[in-house]
């Protein structure tokens, strides 16, 4: 089953394009407030929570919903709201802060309407798993044996300036290592 689309999508329109964040007024439920952030296509509502014995005493949480209400999630749109409301927020510079989505243990699933959580760590801690190096290619990577991934190419204006094509990526591939991090780092 799908979720639900938004009017712009039914109509075949594109989405509009990413404008700043800007800080709303903030929204008190239940005696907690949380401040919020909204843009031209997301609303971010944040709160920090303290976490004894976690590295760093503390995360962030940053709730996530389009401003249509519709259920859609694009990593790259999700990787810029952490970016810039983490930095906004004052957390710390958002490049350098490491956020997770969590799929929790039945148990503890809160799926209540098309909205989504990023828990952001403290500027400097990193997570014991992940890729070691950076690599971000806008174009598809033909590999030796003809399969090919697919990549669609930035938004205008949000293109980073290392990004690779696809055959800039295949030469770079052996100086970049296979393993993946473990064990806490606080050099991230």
């Amino acid at each position: 089953m799908s979720g639900k689309r938004s009017k712009r999508e039914r109509r075949g329109l594109r989405p509009p394009a990413w404008t700043p964040f800007v800080e709303m007024a903030p929204i008190t439920i239940n005696g907690v407030t949380d401040r919020v952030w909204v843009n031209s296509l997301y609303q971010v509502n944040v709160r920090a929570y303290n976490c004894p014995g976690w590295p760093g005493e503390e995360v962030l949480h940053l709730s996530i919903k389009t401003r249509e209400k519709c259920a859609t999630h694009d990593w790259r749109h999700f990787q810029l709201i952490k970016n810039q409301v983490t930095t906004l927020y004052g957390w710390g510079d958002g490049e350098k802060c490491e956020a997770v989505e969590l799929y929790p243990a039945e148990y503890r699933l809160v799926d209540t309407s098309n909205q989504y959580h990023l828990w952001v760590l403290t500027e400097g801690i990193a997570f014991p798993f992940g890729f070691p190096e950076r690599a971000v290619v806008d174009t598809p990577i033909v590999g030796p044996t003809g399969s090919s991934s697919v990549q669609r190419p930035f938004d205008e204006g949000l293109r980073p300036k290392d990004c690779m094509t696809g055959p800039e990526f295949l030469k770079a591939v052996p100086s970049m290592t296979s393993t993946v991090k473990t064990g806490w780092d606080s050099d991230a």
